[in-house]
């Protein structure tokens, strides 16, 4: 038995205490956040109940530019409610107190309903989206709900930075083991130092591309975390700005 002299020990026992400490304080943040999200969130759902009531004429009929009031009432209390849902959702999957419900699932499908559901926008940027299926990708175990949300936010988070004209591609193969996702984009790409980060919580690669295009950026942290619960992995390539992003993610199929 190797025997720890003094100092060296009392060092590693106040290391072990911060990391302690930091971790009660990471926990204290994230249940922070939660109890203030609820609060947040008890308000919107009536607030969007009542929109949607004066847009659809059942108290009266609007003329056009009250409408378009309403419409924007609407899309912003959306776009409220979806962060706060971000911020739940990543302090139940970071604690994991979200538990993913595993069932026999087929990937391509959920590739296909995503590609459909910004088809219109994607039409409207004029931007290309491709889909390519290596092989036959086997069934896997997993939870449909998350990875249908992972798949959704990747594309959309392609569509974002991806300027007019461009093009996206979706593969997707399977190994021996496991299945493998790509999404690959014709967009700003990402700088060498930022591939990791950008997986980090409220990470922003560019002050004036958070002003641009919006977000809290927890949308990727969240991709990382539903990959983790699946005991999968997630990473970033690009080989810089300016020359696009491929985001890949593997899956073992037995989960």
């Amino acid at each position: 038995m190797v025997e720890i002299p003094d100092k060296e020990y009392q060092k590693l026992q106040e290391i072990l205490k911060l990391y302690e400490d930091l971790k009660v304080v990471d926990r204290m943040k994230s249940e922070f956040i939660s109890v203030i999200s609820h609060e947040l969130k008890t308000p919107l759902t009536p607030l969007m109940d009542y929109a949607e009531i004066l847009l659809e004429g059942i108290t009266g009929p609007s003329n056009e530019k009250q409408k378009e009031i309403y419409e924007s009432l609407l899309r912003l209390a959306q776009r409220e409610l979806n962060l706060i849902n971000s911020l739940l959702d990543m302090s139940r999957l970071e604690f994991r107190t979200f538990v993913p419900i595993k069932k026999e699932l087929q990937v391509v499908n959920i590739i296909s309903d995503s590609i459909n559901d910004v088809a219109k926008e994607a039409e409207k940027k004029q931007i290309k989206i491709e889909k390519e299926i290596i092989g036959d990708p086997p069934t896997i175990m997993a939870d449909e709900s998350l990875i249908s949300r992972l798949v959704a936010q990747l594309l959309n988070n392609a569509m974002k930075f991806t300027p007019a004209g461009g093009r996206i591609k979706l593969i997707y193969s399977a190994g021996e083991d496991s299945v493998r996702f790509e999404i690959g984009d014709t967009g700003v790409g990402l700088a060498k130092e930022n591939l990791e980060k950008i997986f980090e919580k409220f990470y922003q690669v560019d002050a004036s591309y958070a002003r641009q295009f919006g977000g809290m950026g927890l949308g990727l942290s969240i991709c990382q975390q539903i990959v983790l619960a699946h005991k999968g992995r997630i990473w970033a390539e690009s080989e810089g700005l300016g020359k696009g992003t491929t985001f890949i993610f593997t899956l073992p199929v037995k989960g």
